[in-house]
């Protein structure tokens, strides 16, 4: 029997109307400006996560909450501040967030805001500098972004710049350094259209630039979805950029930078753990940590740590929590903890 939409019954008509506005519901998390990376960019927004889990050792993992009072999310930023962590952003099943939430315990969740002045986006970044909390770039649903944002308190944020000197981007990474005492933000990478190797700096979240003033491209890859941390590996302190996805498909080497931070150097073209990216790296008992992640094919629940950034030891192949990326970690009371993500496929 031939059926049309006119004839059909209500039930068919319904599952239509489902099946055609699906993909639009599940925009959100396809960073359709970042190229996506691991998390959510399949568009099934089914796995996000507000699980929260802390360890001593890394290996060990016990669970704070199952359930944290901030909505399920991916591609938000976790940062330590005031003694307590500090939530920013995302997404999750409604859309794109600038809610901004807090814990001193992993398990009790407090909101300093459910809307920042900061447009609602994910994939952005964002760290402590000069006393304050900030909120840099990413991406809002409908484009990328190169806003800068600080604020004292969690609930109210002032805009440093609408319109930095770096491109607009998102999935790029920031991280605090600076030799002689001179502690300034830097930018590393990212996409902004396109997968990016550029490095960016500034002393007051304003103001940034390239040293010297030409478009530095990096000796690593262009790539998205990596990770950057401050770490001492016996030698000296220095930025490190760990894995990631580039135009080849996803990363497991490691660069270190001179002290100056504008000479990079590879540490390794390929460590012991697996190509990953949207994937977390702290810095946590004089060592790196290598966090979960996404290997290309599927997320992870491993992890890795390095004293030198040359040499990994797995801590465990399946640590408690379940297998994810777009997560974030964040050392807090002596522990390593991992809040949120996506864990879906």
């Amino acid at each position: 029997m031939k059926l049309s939409l006119f004839s059909a019954p209500l039930s068919f008509l319904k599952i239509l109307i489902i099946a055609v506005c699906l993909p639009l519901m599940m925009a959100c998390g396809s960073s359709s400006s970042s190229g996506g990376g691991g998390g959510g960019g399949s568009g099934d927004n089914s796995g996000y996560l507000n699980n929260v889990w802390s360890s001593d050792d890394g290996e060990n993992w016990t669970q704070a909450t199952d359930s944290a009072a901030f909505s399920a999310r991916t591609g938000h930023q976790a940062v330590v501040f005031k003694d307590k962590m500090w939530v920013i952003g995302g997404c999750d099943n409604n859309g794109y967030l600038n809610d901004v939430w807090s814990s001193t315990d992993g398990i009790t969740w407090t909101t300093a805001t459910d809307s920042a002045q900061f447009s609602g986006r994910e994939e952005h970044q964002s760290v402590v500098f000069n006393n304050k909390m900030w909120v840099i770039g990413g991406n809002d649903g409908t484009t990328n972004t190169n806003d800068v944002w600080s604020s004292a308190d969690g609930k109210n944020w002032t805009k440093a710049t609408d319109s930095a000197q770096f491109s607009p981007r998102s999935a790029h990474q920031t991280v605090i350094y600076g030799n002689n005492g001179n502690n300034i933000i830097w930018a590393i990478g990212g996409n902004d259209g396109q997968k990016e190797n550029d490095l960016w700096f500034s002393e007051d979240g304003k103001t940034w630039r390239l040293e010297p003033p030409l478009v530095i491209r990096l000796e690593f890859s262009a790539r998205q979805d990596h990770q950057a941390v401050v770490f001492n590996d016996g030698d000296s302190t220095r930025m490190w950029v760990i894995g990631g996805l580039d135009d080849s498909g996803s990363k497991n080497d490691l660069w270190r930078s001179s002290t100056d931070g504008f000479t990079w150097t590879t540490a390794t073209d390929s460590a012991q753990f697996s190509p990953r990216n949207s994937h977390q790296v702290i810095v946590f008992d004089n060592k790196m940590w290598v966090i979960g992640g996404n290997d290309g094919t599927t997320n992870t629940n491993d992890v890795w740590s390095s004293t030198n950034g040359i040499t990994w030891t797995q801590a465990t192949d399946s640590a408690q929590f379940s297998p994810r990326s777009t997560h974030q970690a964040v050392v807090f009371k002596d522990k390593i903890w991992v809040i949120g993500g996506f864990g879906g496929g």
